[in-house]
């Protein structure tokens, strides 16, 4: 199965400066400046509805779930949150047009994605290393939903104070069951469903999003992470490119 993997996640967008003076900002920019940093932990890889491949953290933690309350209650207007946004996950690439997976090419991607996902708990420092450092948030008016092409995006750094507290078990086990789902008998019927193809992605699209920019990997003074995640998302990308390449 043919498969096109963004690069995006390993490259830098220019953004605007951002707003230092608190008094210049924007209700949505002080919801973001008064959210503690925080970190993402690498879960799994995981085939998603449709196709796309992912790579799930283990869920959001709490100065994240406080910060998407805050929005919700503040900047009223806003249309409901998708389904998709309510667990953090990374797209990574996605089933070509055209192309549609099969119960065979499903079951090969999920022993990958298993086998690949092992190293992101193989010891406690490469746990550690791993970690997704949270220290700021992009407003992004896109052209498509890659966010390869930007209309708009606008930094913004969170508050420097870093959230101790660990992902609630509740968003464990949201993203769990969530991820759980790819290894039932007739979870090829989602797998495999229309929609959700590269051109998806990569086709013109308008739209606003929050996100968070993943080019650094930044995650503190862990010397280790800068190199590591990008390094297991290659290893991952070249491994299904060479097993399905048709």
């Amino acid at each position: 199965m043919s498969f096109e993997f963004s690069a995006h996640a390993l490259e830098a967008i220019a953004a605007p400066p951002m707003v230092n003076d608190p008094q210049q900002r924007t209700e949505l920019e002080r919801l973001i400046a008064g959210c503690q940093t925080c970190f993402l932990q690498p879960y799994v890889f995981f085939v998603t509805w449709g196709g796309p491949l992912t790579l799930a953290y283990s869920g959001f933690p709490p100065a994240l779930i406080n910060l998407k309350a805050a929005i919700a209650s503040v900047c009223r207007g806003l249309p409901p949150e998708n389904a998709g946004s309510k667990w953090p996950k990374t797209t990574l690439g996605a089933v070509r047009d055209g192309k549609r997976l099969t119960p065979e090419q499903l079951t090969h991607l999920n022993q990958i994605c298993k086998e690949e996902s092992a190293a992101f708990t193989e010891t406690d420092r490469v746990r550690d290393a791993l970690r997704v450092w949270v220290d700021r948030a992009v407003v992004s008016l896109y052209l498509c939903r890659s966010q390869h092409r930007l209309m708009v995006a606008h930094e913004v750094a969170m508050d420097t104070t870093v959230d101790p507290r660990p992902v609630a078990t509740s968003e464990q086990e949201r993203v769990q069951s969530i991820v759980e789902e790819a290894y039932h008998d007739d979870y090829w019927v989602s797998a495999s469903r229309d929609g959700n193809r590269a051109s998806h992605y990569t086709g013109n699209a308008i739209g606003a999003t929050l996100m968070h920019r993943l080019a650094a990997f930044n995650a503190g003074p862990d010397a280790l992470s800068a190199p590591l995640l990008p390094a297991l998302i290659a290893k991952f990308r070249d491994r299904v490119q060479k097993e399905l390449p048709d």
